[in-house]
C-alpha cells in the first residue's frame, strides 16, 4: 500500500508541478460555506456586532485525478497542503 502511495504521488507531481500555482484555463468551482459559532459581542450604540465563524472551502482540483485501476485501487490519498494550489481568500470587516 506504501509502495501504491508512492507512485501515485511520484505520477501526479511529475505531471502538474510545473502546474501547481494559480488555474489556467477554465474556470474553477469553489464553494464556501460560513457557519456562524457564537456572538461575541453587540454594542447597538457604537454599531459594532462581533461573531465568531468559521469559513471551509471546498474545490477538486482536476490536475489531481488518476485512474484507481492503475494504483492499487487507491481512491485517495494525503498530501500536505503546501505541495497544493489552494485559493486565495479574504474575508475583511463588512
Amino acid at each position: 500500500m506504501i509502495f501504491s502511495n508512492l507512485i501515485l504521488l511520484l505520477y501526479l507531481f511529475r505531471i502538474c508541478h510545473t502546474q501547481l500555482g494559480a488555474m489556467s484555463g477554465s474556470p474553477l468551482d469553489v464553494i464556501f460555506d460560513l457557519y456562524y459559532l457564537k456572538l461575541i459581542s453587540l454594542d447597538a450604540e457604537r454599531q459594532l456586532l462581533s461573531l465568531c465563524l468559521q469559513l471551509k472551502t471546498f474545490w477538486q482540483d482536476p490536475r489531481l485525478s488518476w485512474n484507481m485501476t492503475e494504483f492499487s485501487g487507491l481512491d485517495d490519498i494525503f498530501v500536505a497542503a503546501d505541495v497544493l494550489w489552494i485559493p486565495d481568500t479574504q474575508v475583511g470587516n463588512a
